[in-house]
């Protein structure tokens, strides 16, 4: 399993990865992955009377940042994108 370095402000982790996930396609085949198969072995549970799945995707949404530099390669400036699907990000 991964090393995580816990922070200490908010409990949570960070984990970096040896080397980044390449593409949209992949990291959406990545969380298909998790929430088909459940690698953690979490339980299903229930709430008002419905039984819910273990694992499954409460929300999501997609950001990028586009960084404009010269032709000195310094940063004059850049953009940030948020879409609420894979589709509306590309």
């Amino acid at each position: 399993m991964a090393d995580f370095t816990p922070t200490a402000t908010v409990k949570t982790a960070v984990r970096k990865l040896a080397a980044p996930i390449g593409s949209l396609t992949a990291f959406s085949a990545l969380v298909q992955d998790i929430l088909d198969n459940n690698p953690w072995g979490c339980t299903s549970y229930e709430k008002a009377g419905v039984t819910l799945p273990a694992v499954s995707k409460s929300s999501e949404s997609y950001s990028g940042r586009v960084i404009y530099e010269n032709t000195e390669a310094k940063t004059v400036g850049y953009i940030s994108v948020k879409a609420p699907t894979p589709t509306a990000y590309h």
